[in-house]
């Protein structure tokens, strides 16, 4: 039987779609990563709004109590409370990076299985294409056989 003539282009998209196939795993990779990365932001945000939620209730048990604070412990506490909004400011900020981030990781994942699915199309389209031809080879020399028999037995058949 014949050699398939679009062999060399069906193993150079076997490794396109190898090579799309690694891709969309690196890109999986990298969003797990990025979502690492964003529940580490938004756990630190979680803790520094629970410090301040507590730097508040001590305040106002402080302020609530018999003895009024001094003057000196109501700057501290305020320089406290400032200190902690910053900190939960950069948190917020970090974690609107780390939701970008994540964001562009979704996309390259997105664009990469959908390389990946396209690439996998065409190797079906080939593959479905390489049984046709088999089928039409094996079917061809099925016919020659057999008009290869027919002429025999009429060629025998003449001459007796």
């Amino acid at each position: 039987m014949k050699r398939f003539p679009l062999e060399p282009l069906s193993r150079v998209r076997d490794l396109r779609l190898e090579a799309a196939r690694r891709l969309v795993e690196q890109r999986r990779a990298d969003v797990e990563q990025a979502l690492r990365r964003r529940d580490v932001a938004k756990q630190a945000w979680s803790e520094a709004v629970e410090r301040r939620a507590r730097h508040q209730r001590d305040c106002a048990q402080a302020t609530s109590s018999a003895e009024v604070p001094d003057v000196l412990w109501l700057r501290r506490a305020d320089r406290h409370r400032l200190l902690i909004d910053a900190q939960i400011a950069k948190c917020e900020t970090m974690l609107r990076g780390m939701d970008e981030e994540l964001e562009r990781a979704r996309q390259a994942f997105a664009e990469a299985f959908t390389a990946f699915r396209q690439a996998q199309a065409k190797v079906d389209a080939l593959e479905k294409f390489h049984g046709e031809w088999k089928r039409k080879q094996l079917h061809e020399r099925d016919r020659r056989e057999e008009q290869a028999g027919e002429e025999l037995y009429l060629a025998t058949g003449t001459k007796r």
